[in-house]
């Protein structure tokens, strides 16, 4: 029986995806929802090679790769190397210059992706338009690291899309070095020392959060104090008290809370920095009175998911999001509507104009990474007292304005 015959039979047994095993000549095909390999025993030895192919693979692919596969070992080839050899072939059919390595890169790249991965699809077209647009037409071995480097300061947007787009110029330049047996210009060791860390970069041009105007804050906080669902309770709470970013409120566990000693501690692993701490004002602790009565518990996350498929445990960020938006009035340029984070500009402005001890206020509302090192320095020693007496004041003027 022959190779196609004996895989045809079989067809999966009326499956579309499933476990499928099919000796032939000593190979062995194996198949699950998320992966393919083959299996080669020959001489005793079992060779294992997971194939490069997507999920959505046909069946009259793995025919042709099968027959491709078994002619090679009846020619007494070992497949993985003959495969190996078969794209180094088509690599330099391809052409010498970068644009043409690029534009194969690609196609392979897009074809591993799923249909609706639209976004992906478009980043890497735009990658590679980029480099093309710089260096596309030098020979791909003639690229140099400070090609590379003038392509990432020329279009780093974030961090992560500068790392993204490193990472696929490396993968292209791949195509040479990696057979050549040199050093890639586009590793991330190398590009260091041409632009710094990527992260740090991208961070000085980062946009400041949306802010609400200070004297707008009690009537929003009225319209929080009303609302009746975890997201406004979430909310409520991070009003009256402002260290917290959003992650450090969703992951907040009752185990953190001490009601007696009226105080509040966010973890270091749940925040930015060290672990922050804030005095529960009267109101935050009615918060959270009115949070048991409507989870009718208090232990866990103080905000639970009430979905069953929830993994986090806690509600989402995409919920909290969507109840500011919903009571958020516009911007202080009168943008469509603030940012959650930008209310800590809100709060800081409120006690600048009061004449407030601007690094109490900056240790409340929590310290951001980029904050000077001396103020950095001075936010350690945390001044609860202080704070304690900043944030009931807060709290007054949120209640009477």
């Amino acid at each position: 029986m022959s190779a196609s015959s004996r895989l045809t039979a079989t067809a999966f047994n009326g499956k579309s995806e499933g476990r499928w095993i099919t000796p032939y000549k000593g190979i062995t095909f194996h198949r699950t929802a998320k992966r393919e390999f083959w299996r080669i025993k020959r001489n005793n030895k079992l060779i294992r090679f997971e194939t490069d192919r997507g999920k959505g693979a046909s069946l009259a692919g793995d025919l042709e790769i099968f027959q491709k596969w078994d002619a090679w070992l009846n020619e007494g080839h070992n497949p993985i190397e003959a495969q190996k050899l078969e794209r180094e072939i088509e690599a330099m059919q391809a052409g010498d210059t970068f644009r043409a390595h690029a534009e194969q890169w690609l196609q392979v790249k897009i074809s591993d992706l799923k249909p609706t991965a639209v976004q992906s699809h478009n980043n890497y077209r735009r990658y590679v338009a980029y480099a093309n647009d710089i260096f596309g037409d030098k020979r791909i071995g003639d690229v140099t690291a400070q090609d590379v480097a003038s392509l990432l300061q020329r279009h780093e947007a974030t961090a992560e899309q500068a790392r993204r787009m490193r990472g696929a110029i490396e993968s292209i330049l791949d195509r040479h070095h990696v057979v050549a047996g040199t050093r890639n210009p586009a590793e991330l060791k190398v590009q260091k020392q041409f632009v710094g860390d990527l992260q740090k970069r991208a961070k000085a041009n980062k946009k400041s959060r949306i802010a609400m105007h200070y004297k707008d804050a009690p009537e929003f906080f009225a319209e929080i104090r009303a609302g009746g669902s975890l997201s406004h309770r979430a909310l409520e709470l991070y009003c009256l008290t402002l260290g917290c970013r959003n992650s450090g409120l969703l992951k907040a566990r009752w185990s953190n809370i001490d009601l007696e000693a009226r105080t509040w501690l966010v973890p270091e692993e749940d925040h930015k920095l060290k672990d922050w701490r804030t005095h529960l004002t009267d109101s935050a602790v009615y918060a959270l009175t009115r949070l048991t009565q409507l989870t009718g518990k208090n232990q866990g996350h103080l905000f639970p998911s009430t979905s069953a498929l929830s993994e986090k445990g806690h509600i989402s960020d995409t919920s909290l999001r969507k109840t500011w938006i919903r009571h958020s009035p516009k911007g202080m340029n009168d943008e469509p509507h603030t940012d959650i984070m930008g209310f800590r500009a809100s709060f800081y402005s409120w006690g600048q104009d009061l004449g407030l001890n601007a690094n109490h206020l900056k240790m409340q509302r929590g310290a951001d990474p980029d904050d000077d090192e001396a103020s950095l320095s001075y936010i350690r020693t945390d001044a609860y007292d202080a704070r304690k007496a900043i944030i009931t004041q807060w709290e007054a003027f949120l209640l009477n304005g």
